[in-house]
Protein backbone atom coordinates (compact mmCIF):
# COMPACT_ATOMS: atom_id res chain seq x y z
CA UNK A 1 0.00 0.00 0.00
CA UNK A 2 2.95 2.67 1.15
CA UNK A 3 4.05 1.75 -2.98
CA UNK A 4 0.60 3.28 -4.15
CA UNK A 5 1.50 6.21 -1.45
CA UNK A 6 4.27 7.51 -2.40
CA UNK A 7 3.33 6.69 -6.45
CA UNK A 8 0.54 9.31 -5.97
CA UNK A 9 2.25 11.72 -4.14
CA UNK A 10 5.22 11.70 -6.62
CA UNK A 11 2.04 11.97 -9.20
CA UNK A 12 0.43 14.74 -7.63
CA UNK A 13 3.94 16.85 -7.46
CA UNK A 14 4.74 16.27 -10.85
CA UNK A 15 0.64 17.75 -12.00
CA UNK A 16 1.30 20.56 -9.48
CA UNK A 17 4.75 20.96 -11.46
CA UNK A 18 3.43 20.44 -14.52
CA UNK A 19 0.08 23.35 -14.13
CA UNK A 20 2.05 26.08 -12.37
CA UNK A 21 5.50 26.49 -15.27
CA UNK A 22 2.61 25.74 -18.10
CA UNK A 23 2.68 29.09 -20.21
CA UNK A 24 -1.45 29.18 -20.22
CA UNK A 25 -0.58 29.36 -16.22
CA UNK A 26 2.40 31.99 -16.21
CA UNK A 27 0.57 34.27 -18.57
CA UNK A 28 -3.13 34.64 -17.96
CA UNK A 29 -3.75 33.24 -14.32
CA UNK A 30 -0.28 34.35 -12.37
CA UNK A 31 -0.55 37.73 -14.80
CA UNK A 32 -3.78 38.49 -13.29
CA UNK A 33 -2.69 37.67 -9.87
CA UNK A 34 0.34 40.21 -9.52
CA UNK A 35 -2.04 42.82 -11.28
CA UNK A 36 -4.25 42.91 -8.35
CA UNK A 37 -1.45 42.66 -6.07
CA UNK A 38 0.63 45.66 -7.74
CA UNK A 39 -2.68 47.69 -7.97
CA UNK A 40 -4.89 46.71 -4.74
CA UNK A 41 -2.35 45.57 -2.40
CA UNK A 42 -3.97 42.28 -1.99
CA UNK A 43 -4.66 39.18 -3.63
CA UNK A 44 -7.62 38.48 -6.35
CA UNK A 45 -11.24 37.31 -4.69
CA UNK A 46 -11.95 34.22 -6.51
CA UNK A 47 -14.61 35.28 -8.53
CA UNK A 48 -12.66 38.56 -9.78
CA UNK A 49 -9.99 36.10 -10.55
CA UNK A 50 -11.84 33.42 -12.55
CA UNK A 51 -13.56 37.03 -14.56
CA UNK A 52 -10.27 38.52 -15.14
CA UNK A 53 -9.04 35.34 -15.81
CA UNK A 54 -11.56 34.20 -18.70
CA UNK A 55 -11.39 37.70 -19.87
CA UNK A 56 -7.88 37.72 -20.16
CA UNK A 57 -8.12 34.49 -22.40
CA UNK A 58 -10.58 35.77 -24.83
CA UNK A 59 -8.01 38.77 -25.16
CA UNK A 60 -5.41 36.44 -25.91
CA UNK A 61 -7.44 34.12 -28.34
CA UNK A 62 -6.00 30.58 -26.21
CA UNK A 63 -3.18 30.96 -28.36
CA UNK A 64 -0.55 30.66 -25.33
CA UNK A 65 2.45 30.18 -28.21
CA UNK A 66 2.51 33.20 -30.42
CA UNK A 67 3.96 36.14 -27.76
CA UNK A 68 2.62 39.05 -30.16
CA UNK A 69 -0.99 38.19 -29.37
CA UNK A 70 -0.27 37.49 -26.13
CA UNK A 71 1.32 40.62 -25.06
CA UNK A 72 -1.76 42.09 -27.87
CA UNK A 73 -4.52 40.37 -25.45
CA UNK A 74 -2.65 41.74 -22.37
CA UNK A 75 -2.66 45.11 -23.30
CA UNK A 76 -6.21 44.77 -24.68
CA UNK A 77 -6.91 43.41 -21.05
CA UNK A 78 -5.29 46.08 -19.68
CA UNK A 79 -6.93 48.97 -21.25
CA UNK A 80 -10.22 47.38 -20.12
CA UNK A 81 -8.88 47.23 -16.98
CA UNK A 82 -7.80 50.89 -15.87
CA UNK A 83 -11.61 51.87 -17.34
CA UNK A 84 -13.17 50.10 -14.11
CA UNK A 85 -14.69 51.56 -11.61
CA UNK A 86 -12.50 50.30 -9.15
CA UNK A 87 -9.18 50.98 -10.66
CA UNK A 88 -10.66 54.40 -10.91
CA UNK A 89 -12.00 54.94 -7.53
CA UNK A 90 -8.13 54.35 -6.20
CA UNK A 91 -6.33 55.96 -9.53
CA UNK A 92 -8.69 59.02 -10.46
CA UNK A 93 -7.77 60.02 -13.85
CA UNK A 94 -7.65 63.71 -12.64
CA UNK A 95 -5.56 62.90 -9.65
CA UNK A 96 -1.76 64.60 -10.11
CA UNK A 97 0.94 62.02 -11.56
CA UNK A 98 3.20 62.60 -8.32
CA UNK A 99 -0.32 60.88 -6.54
CA UNK A 100 -0.71 58.35 -9.17
CA UNK A 101 3.09 57.19 -9.69
CA UNK A 102 2.94 56.89 -5.97
CA UNK A 103 -0.05 55.18 -5.01
CA UNK A 104 0.64 52.49 -7.47
CA UNK A 105 4.27 51.96 -6.29
CA UNK A 106 3.34 52.12 -2.96
CA UNK A 107 0.23 49.86 -3.64
CA UNK A 108 2.63 46.77 -5.30
CA UNK A 109 5.24 47.60 -1.98
CA UNK A 110 7.79 49.31 -4.66
CA UNK A 111 10.99 51.38 -3.28
CA UNK A 112 11.37 55.09 -4.06
CA UNK A 113 13.51 54.26 -6.42
CA UNK A 114 15.32 55.70 -9.94
CA UNK A 115 12.34 53.84 -11.72
CA UNK A 116 9.53 55.59 -9.59
CA UNK A 117 11.13 58.66 -10.40
CA UNK A 118 11.59 57.78 -14.08
CA UNK A 119 7.30 56.71 -14.33
CA UNK A 120 6.91 60.23 -12.67
CA UNK A 121 8.74 61.84 -15.21
CA UNK A 122 6.91 60.03 -18.11
CA UNK A 123 3.56 60.51 -17.22
CA UNK A 124 3.93 63.86 -16.64
CA UNK A 125 5.52 64.69 -20.26
CA UNK A 126 2.74 62.35 -21.31
CA UNK A 127 -0.24 64.97 -19.50
CA UNK A 128 1.73 67.28 -21.21
CA UNK A 129 0.96 66.08 -24.79
CA UNK A 130 5.17 64.78 -25.33
CA UNK A 131 5.09 61.30 -27.19
CA UNK A 132 7.79 59.28 -26.00
CA UNK A 133 9.52 58.97 -28.69
CA UNK A 134 9.47 62.66 -29.32
CA UNK A 135 12.16 62.90 -25.95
Amino acid sequence: MSGDSSCFTTNRVKTVSTFFEAPETQLSAFFVYRLYIAAFGRPPRFSEFLGDRNSLTSFCHNDWSDIVQIVAGQRAFLDEWVRRRSFLEKYPERAPASQFVARLFDSAALPATDERKRQLDELTQARKGVKCCER
